[in-house]
């Protein structure tokens, strides 16, 4: 978790001092320890000398970050913003604090201060090619990769670039790297960067979630008595997860999380809706199984987590819908999975959507996306009869391309890609059989019901 954070800016002639190693009288001034990892540029030195050109200049000091009295990391712009409205950025965050949700907070904090000055149009970072993290971070936090350059110390990076021009000034960021802007999903889950339509979904789940423990559809004393919730092809495409550590995103009741977990994983569900996971805590104990279940936005993953990392990232059927930025998904994924990790998971292919009310193989809806899809519910695909109120929700049909796009973007290198004629997803048009997994009717034409990915980050 990242603590209370303090930004702490050196005057020129600290920076002048760290820069000639002279770390004692700078310490005794700030009353902080410095650590061995502090070490200052020669970038330091120009910094120095613009702050003493312009002592109003808020941009140069470089940063030191403190939690809780501790300086854990060093961070700041490389100067005022240039011609152009361009502004760029740096981080070092300390080897015993990496993983915490500290980088995070201070390109959010960053990002708000570009945000807030009239003069700044673009923000820039450069991220070496082979730090994933970095690369994940970024992309997470809105950035798009616009190209690379040969830095005379660092070799080659990667540039990326976020506007923050004045069509986007005082709007809801394109993502909040700082954790604090509640948005993603579930498929029992919020959707989208604005808070509004977040709570919407939240809402809507949080109603629906005790009639899904009490319908038939997921059948939860089924499961109790040993169903298993996996699609067949799951255990051939993802692997043996006995003895791995594995989150589940968007996890809903769990049943898949403690199907996982049944196959010996050492399961942590997270999921947006706190009815959903009271009922999944609920079913691993019936089941004893043991398994952690949290509670919190997508996009909050990795500190709601405690900036623990994962062999596997798993997400089922009915999840990516609700996310309003697969980029952003896609960055949390990233951070959350050790090198040589894998992201796996199954969704309704895009194709459902667009047949859904032409009996199954009329297209009579849009397939390719076309941005979020409002509408009210009142029930759900698994309440039966079941009396719910009805609530507004928000939702998107995202392409396979898009999805694969993002993962490759995040750095994950995609080992499969499948597609499957048979679902769980009770459709209208299939006949679903006494294994609880819908087929089509015998001559009828066949396509796509459901895809699958697997991608690995890489084990560097």
């Amino acid at each position: 978790m990242t603590g209370s954070l303090e930004l702490l800016a050196l005057t020129a002639e600290q920076m002048r001092a760290l820069a000639r190693d002279e770390r004692a009288g700078v310490a005794a001034a700030l009353g902080r320890e410095l650590p061995a990892e502090l070490v200052a540029s020669r970038w330091w030195l120009a910094r120095a000398d613009l702050l003493d050109a312009d002592p109003a200049d808020e941009w140069s000091a470089v940063r030191l970050v403190v939690r809780d009295g501790t300086v854990v990391a060093n961070a700041g712009f490389h100067g005022p913003p240039d011609a152009d409205g361009r502004v760029e950025a740096g981080y070092t965050v300390y080897a015993a604090y990496r993983r915490q949700g500290i980088a995070r907070a201070v390109l959010g904090q960053f990002v708000e201060q570009a945000r807030r000055a009239p003069s700044v149009r673009l923000f820039r970072l450069t991220v070496a090619p082979d730090n994933a993290a970095s690369q994940a971070l970024t992309l997470g936090a809105g950035f798009a990769r616009v190209g690379e350059q040969m830095d005379d110390e660092d070799g080659l990076e990667e540039v990326f670039e976020l506007d923050v021009s004045d069509s986007v000034k005082g709007g809801t960021p394109v993502a909040d790297p700082s954790g604090g802007n509640p948005s993603g999903g579930d498929p029992s889950g919020a959707d989208s960067i604005g808070a509004g339509t977040t709570a919407d979904n939240r809402r809507w789940w949080d109603a629906v979630a005790p009639a899904h423990a009490a319908g038939s559809f997921y059948d939860l004393p089924g499961f109790i008595a040993g169903r298993d919730d996996l699609r067949p092809f799951e255990d051939a495409e993802l692997g043996p997860v006995a003895g791995l550590d594995l989150a589940h995103l968007q996890c809903h009741l769990g049943t898949d999380t403690l199907s996982l977990a049944r196959r010996g994983a050492r399961v942590t569900g997270l999921d947006v809706s706190a009815e959903s996971t009271a009922v999944a805590r609920r079913l691993a104990a019936a089941c004893g199984l043991p398994a952690d279940f949290v509670t919190a936005d997508v996009r909050d993953a990795v500190d709601a987590l405690g900036g623990r990392d994962f062999d596997v990232v798993y997400t089922g059927i009915g999840a990516l819908c609700w996310l309003d930025d697969l980029d952003a998904w896609a960055g949390v994924v990233a951070s959350l999975l050790r090198p040589g990790g894998v992201l796996y998971l199954v969704e309704i292919a895009p194709l459902v959507e667009g047949v859904w009310e032409g009996g199954g193989w009329q297209v009579v809806t849009d397939v390719v996306y076309t941005g979020p899809t409002p509408s009210l519910a009142a029930g759900s695909y698994a309440t039966g009869g079941a009396p719910v109120a009805e609530h507004p929700v928000h939702s998107r049909n995202w392409s396979i391309g898009a999805v694969v796009t993002a993962v490759a973007n995040a750095g994950l290198r995609v080992e499969l890609l499948g597609e499957q004629e048979l679902t769980d997803n009770p459709l209208p048009w299939l006949d679903r059989g006494e294994d609880r997994l819908c087929r089509f009717p015998p001559g009828t034409p066949r396509y796509p019901v459901t895809w699958s990915l697997r991608a690995r980050r890489p084990a560097s």
